[in-house]
C-alpha cells in the first residue's frame, strides 16, 4: 500500500505531453529527477474526489497490472476483473470465458470513454477561455508535445553564426561595397530591389547577425559578379566568391519559400556564372521555380494587392524566373517546371514598373531618345512572349505529339517574334 501512495495514478505532466514512460513516482518521476524544476501531477485527482466507483476511471496499464498480480496464483493465464465482480475476480477459474470477454470490452471502453470525454472538456474549455479556433489549438497542442521545432531550429542557427568564417572587409572597402551594390540593384530594378537601410550596414560588416539570409547570398553574389568588371573590387574577388558560397551553403534558404529567398537564388543561379556549373544553374532553377509555385508568387495576396507596387514586382520577378527557365529547358532537353498552358493568360507587370526597368543605361537622362531608354520594357516583354513560344515547343516534343498543324502554328508565331524584333531594330537603326 505504501507503493501505491507513493506512485501517481497518471503520468506526470512533461511525460505526458513529450509521450514518455512515466515512473509515476513522487515527489518526482525519473525522468524529471534530473531537472530543478517541478513534476506536476495536474491529472491526479485527490482523495476527498474518488468515489467508491474510482476504479472505472483507471488507465489500461493500471488494468494489466491488476491482472499481473493473479498471475502468481493463477495457472499462467491472467483474468481482468470486470467492474461489477471484482470482489469474486480471485475465486473465478482462469480462463477467458465469453462472459470475462465481455467483462474486459465493457471496461476498456468505460475506461476509453471517461477518458476521452475528460480530454473532450478540457480542451474545449482551454479553447473557450483563450478564445482561438479548433485548428489553431490542436496545432498548438501537437507542437508542444511532438517536438521543439522553434526552438532547436533557433539553437541551431546560433551555433552555426557563431562560426561562419566570413570576410569583414575595412571600413572604407566596406563603404565601396555598399556603393556598388546599390548601383546594381538600382538597375536591376524591378526585378531586384532594395534591403531595408538599417540592414546595409550588416551585410557587409556582421553578416552572421543578419536573420534574412537572402540578401547575405545576393549582395555577394553581385559583388562577386561585378568584380570582374570592376577594378575597384577585382582585388577582392576570392573573399567575395567565398562569402557567396558560405551564404550559399544553409539550407535554410531552400526550407523558407520567400519572394527574398527566390530573388537570392535567381541572382546567384543566372548572374552568378563564375560562381555556379551549367547544370548547378539548371538544378537551382528548378528549385526556385517549385518554392514559386508554392507561395503562389504571381498571384495577388492580401499583402500584395493586384494594383500595387508589391504585386507588379512579383510579377517582374516570376516573368524572370519564367524566361530563364524556358531557356535552360532546351537548352538541358528537359521538360520545364512552369508549364506554358497554366500561364498562358497570366497578366504582365504594369507599363510603369517596365518603364523602369534600364538595365542598359548607367545613369539617370533626360536627352535619351524614346526607344532608347524605354528599351528594357520592350525587351522583357519580347523575352516572355518568346519564353511562351519555347515552352510551347518543349511540349510539343517532349508529349511525343506529331500534329503537323501544331508544327506549323509554332513556326508561324515564331517567324512573327522575329519579324517584329527586326522591324524594330531596324526603326531604331534609322532614328
Amino acid at each position: 500500500m505504501a507503493d501505491d501512495k507513493s506512485r501517481s495514478r497518471y503520468a506526470c505532466d512533461y511525460c505526458w505531453k513529450k509521450k514518455l514512460r512515466c515512473s509515476r513516482e513522487k515527489p518526482k518521476c525519473k525522468n524529471c529527477s534530473a531537472w530543478t524544476s517541478d513534476c506536476t501531477y495536474s491529472r491526479e485527482p485527490s482523495d476527498s474526489k474518488r468515489g467508491p466507483d474510482v476504479h472505472t476511471e483507471s488507465t489500461a496499464s493500471d488494468l494489466l497490472e491488476q491482472a499481473g498480480q493473479h498471475r502468481d496464483s493463477s495457472s499462467g493465464l491472467a483474468v481482468l476483473p470486470s467492474c461489477s465482480d471484482t470482489s469474486t475476480a480471485q475465486d473465478q477459474q482462469p480462463g477467458f470465458g465469453d462472459e470475462t470477454h465481455s467483462s474486459v470490452t465493457s471496461t476498456f471502453s468505460d475506461t476509453h470513454n471517461v477518458l476521452n470525454f475528460n480530454q473532450m472538456r478540457n480542451s474545449l474549455a482551454d479553447i473557450t477561455s483563450q478564445g482561438s479556433g479548433m485548428l489553431s489549438d490542436l496545432y498548438d497542442q501537437f507542437k508542444d508535445s511532438t517536438y521543439d521545432y522553434d526552438k532547436i531550429k533557433a539553437a541551431v542557427k546560433m551555433a552555426r553564426r557563431d562560426h561562419e568564417p566570413f570576410f569583414i572587409p575595412t571600413e572604407p572597402i566596406g563603404a565601396m561595397f555598399i556603393q556598388c551594390f546599390l548601383t546594381v540593384v538600382d538597375r536591376g530594378y524591378p526585378l531586384l530591389s532594395r534591403p531595408p537601410q538599417e540592414m546595409l550596414f550588416d551585410l557587409v560588416f556582421r553578416p552572421s547577425s543578419v536573420d534574412k539570409r537572402g540578401w547575405v547570398l545576393m549582395l555577394n553574389t553581385i559583388l562577386a559578379t561585378a568584380s570582374t568588371q570592376n577594378q575597384q573590387l577585382s582585388e577582392y574577388t576570392f573573399q567575395l566568391r567565398w562569402n557567396a558560397w558560405l551564404a550559399a551553403d544553409e539550407a535554410s534558404l531552400f526550407m523558407e519559400p520567400t519572394i527574398l529567398n527566390i530573388q537570392a537564388w535567381t541572382v546567384f543561379a543566372v548572374h552568378g556564372q563564375d560562381l555556379v556549373t551549367p547544370s548547378l544553374c539548371w538544378n537551382l532553377i528548378n528549385q526556385v521555380c517549385r518554392m514559386a509555385q508554392m507561395i503562389k508568387l504571381p498571384l495577388p495576396s492580401a499583402s500584395a494587392k493586384r494594383d500595387s507596387e508589391l504585386h507588379s514586382r512579383s510579377l517582374c520577378l516570376f516573368w524572370s524566373l519564367f524566361i530563364t527557365e524556358k531557356s535552360l529547358s532546351l537548352s538541358f532537353g528537359c521538360p520545364p517546371v512552369l508549364p506554358s498552358a497554366l500561364y498562358r493568360n497570366l497578366e504582365l507587370p504594369s507599363p510603369k514598373q517596365l518603364s523602369a526597368y534600364r538595365p542598359h543605361l548607367s545613369g539617370a537622362g533626360t536627352d535619351r531618345p524614346p526607344h532608347v531608354e524605354f528599351f528594357g520594357a520592350f525587351y522583357f516583354v519580347q523575352c516572355t512572349k518568346l519564353a511562351m513560344i519555347m515552352g510551347d515547343m518543349s511540349d510539343f516534343y517532349l508529349l511525343s505529339s506529331h500534329d503537323p498543324g501544331r508544327h506549323l502554328e509554332l513556326k508561324r508565331r515564331l517567324d512573327q517574334w522575329i519579324s517584329v524584333v527586326e522591324q524594330v531594330s531596324k526603326s531604331d537603326e534609322n532614328e
